[in-house]
């Protein structure tokens, strides 16, 4: 008897869950809140030493720069975070990664081959795909845990280009698999009519 996790409709609604936990993680690592894009991975003025305070990865402390208060107006300032789209990010993003555990488990057995050169030779694209996703992950979280100094290791960076690398190969990925995205839920009404 196959267990509710491994059951058809677990898979699919962990899958749904999944491209809607990414898209809102992404979309909120990509904007910056207010609707303006995420400036570049450099930032010039804090190489120059300017006073400007960092802001915490983590987004559940931010800083207030007086400075960049008084030259840009009370329109915009650098350092705040009131509006929640730093947590949204890692709230969303951690949903991603309990999600991404129990799609896991779901999958298992491929999982248990991906470390055989000939499944990774079929499978290429997944395999890359996961190695990006792992990157990601814990990228992020050492940022959102600060299990390492800041200055030690760019992590954010790396977080960055693999997150952007990851939005390519997940639209790839569902892209692939849209048929059964789409087949899933007419089983299901099928057999909802046969036993009506």
């Amino acid at each position: 008897m196959k267990t509710i996790i491994k059951s058809l409709a677990s898979k699919y609604l962990v899958n749904v869950l999944m491209i809607a936990a990414f898209g809102i993680s992404a979309a909120t690592g990509l904007i910056k809140p207010g609707g303006d894009h995420r400036e570049g991975r450099h930032d010039f003025r804090s190489e120059q030493g300017a006073a400007v305070k960092e802001i915490s990865t983590a987004g559940f402390s931010g800083s207030f720069d007086r400075g960049s208060f008084e030259r840009d107006g009370f329109e915009r300032f650098e350092g705040t975070r009131e509006n929640g789209g730093e947590n949204i990010h890692i709230y969303f993003g951690l949903f991603w990664l309990v999600l991404m555990l129990f799609h896991v488990i779901q999958h298992w057995n491929w999982f248990k081959k991906m470390f055989s050169v000939d499944h990774i030779m079929n499978n290429k694209l997944l395999t890359v795909t996961v190695f990006v996703f792992i990157l990601m992950a814990i990228s992020g979280i050492v940022m959102w845990t600060e299990v390492v100094p800041r200055g030690f290791f760019n992590f954010k960076e790396i977080h960055e280009i693999t997150g952007q690398l990851l939005l390519g190969l997940m639209l790839i990925h569902v892209i692939q698999r849209v048929k059964w995205y789409f087949s899933v839920p007419a089983k299901f009404l099928k057999r909802k009519t046969i036993l009506a």
